[in-house]
């Protein structure tokens, strides 16, 4: 299928930035959002897999949302061996263009018994 992905070390990915290249030609700079559903991640087992370690591997659900308005909504499954923060990502797509999404988490608290503030930005690089 065209939306289809699959995961890589696209660009120079470390433990910080997770690598998608997709087989579809879609501009991933009109993306304004990445949404993480961890409630519904999975773990699989590889029975391939060599070593231990590698055998486990997780699948969670990631949401791209174009902006705009745009009520249209892309998914798709990342699959990964290694534990890691799932904050910043590099998207590819079938015409070898990626973008760069940085996200940013801020938890302040205020004095007021309950009240705080979570703020959670993402600034998007086209490489």
């Amino acid at each position: 299928s065209d939306a289809a992905a699959a995961n890589s070390d696209v660009a120079a990915a470390t433990s910080l930035f997770n690598g998608v290249a997709f087989e579809t030609s879609y501009d991933f700079s009109k993306i304004s959002r990445l949404q993480i559903d961890g409630d519904n991640t999975q773990e699989l087992v590889d029975p391939s897999a060599s070593a231990e370690s590698e055998k486990t591997l997780r699948a969670v659900p990631v949401v791209l949302h174009p902006g705009r308005g745009s009520p249209v909504q892309l998914v798709f499954a990342y699959i990964y061996r290694t534990a890691r923060p799932l904050h910043h990502w590099v998207l590819q797509n079938s015409r070898g263009e990626q973008v760069s999404l940085i996200s940013t988490l801020t938890i302040a608290s205020s004095k007021r018994p309950g009240g705080g503030l979570q703020q959670v930005s993402m600034m998007i690089f086209p490489c």
